[in-house]
């Protein structure tokens, strides 16, 4: 197979001298984020791709590694350049061929044939989306944890904040939301891991759990726009300290990040196709 797709897609070799000075720059020019061409794109199933990436980067040596191809003892595997844009492991026997697919992308292609490895789009990319939601995260929780933690320190200085009932109303909200927020994370995520040992769990008898987790999901995009008012408020009132305004801003940024990244997986899709 590999000989037919040599001739086809590399038919000159050029000299040694010339292959090695151009090694560098193909190298270069071959980093970034892929992934595989056999996903789900568009489905709930979709946000498995944002956490199976593969990264290809340049090593000291001039060659380059994919972190998802590891040797036996979990080394990244070093791949050498053998002809342009052709790299084989060092020490090894394994290929990798960077093409352009009928778009114009270029493509990784490797010895198992059913499948390729397609660049990530900068808005899909993992550590953009992962990095989003994990700050998202954090502050939901802190919101939570700060609730009674404030109250507390106000109970024990006998301080009482003077603050408007709209407010008021707008951060008891702001709490709901963060905990509709964390309760459909931990929701789906136990899903999707249960669903490695339990394939069922992909079938009908799940559907009413998954659409009520949706329902929260959607819930939760709602409350970024909750957000964006809770936050203009916040600045508008003098008599607020100003770390809470700026409490308040990364509130609304997480939660817009946390509803980015539920439409950009397609996670509160209600079709029922995995």
């Amino acid at each position: 197979m590999w000989e037919g797709f040599l001739n086809r897609y590399f038919p000159y070799t050029p000299p040694a001298g010339e292959q090695v000075a151009n090694a560098a720059q193909d190298a270069k020019s071959v980093t970034g984020t892929y992934w595989l061409s056999r996903r789900s794109d568009t489905t709930v199933a979709a946000v498995i791709s944002a956490l199976g990436q593969a990264q290809v980067s340049v090593n000291p040596d001039g060659t380059i590694s994919v972190d998802v191809a590891k040797d036996y003892a979990g080394n990244p595997k070093h791949f050498q350049e053998i002809a342009p844009l052709l790299f084989r492991e060092v020490n090894g026997q394994s290929r990798l061929a960077f093409i352009k697919d009928h778009a114009g992308r270029q493509i990784i292609v490797i010895d198992w044939p059913f499948f390729v490895y397609q660049p990530v789009p900068a808005w899909k990319n993992q550590n953009l989306n992962l990095g989003m939601l994990i700050f998202a995260a954090i502050m939901f929780v802190l919101t939570l944890l700060f609730w009674p933690l404030n109250a507390m320190l106000r109970s024990h200085y006998r301080y009482r904040a003077e603050l408007t009932p709209e407010y008021r109303r707008l951060r008891f909200w702001m709490r709901w939301a963060c905990g509709l927020n964390l309760v459909f994370l931990a929701g789906f995520t136990a899903w999707l891991m249960s669903a490695e040992d339990n394939i069922g769990l992909l079938s009908s008898h799940f559907d009413l759990k998954l659409r009520l987790l949706q329902v929260i999901g959607v819930l939760g995009v709602i409350g970024a726009l909750l957000a964006i008012n809770y936050c203009v408020r916040s600045w508008r009132d003098g008599t607020l300290w100003f770390w809470t305004k700026v409490w308040n801003t990364l509130l609304m940024l997480s939660c817009l990040g946390y509803a980015f990244f539920l439409l950009n997986w397609h996670m509160l899709n209600f079709r029922l196709n995995y």
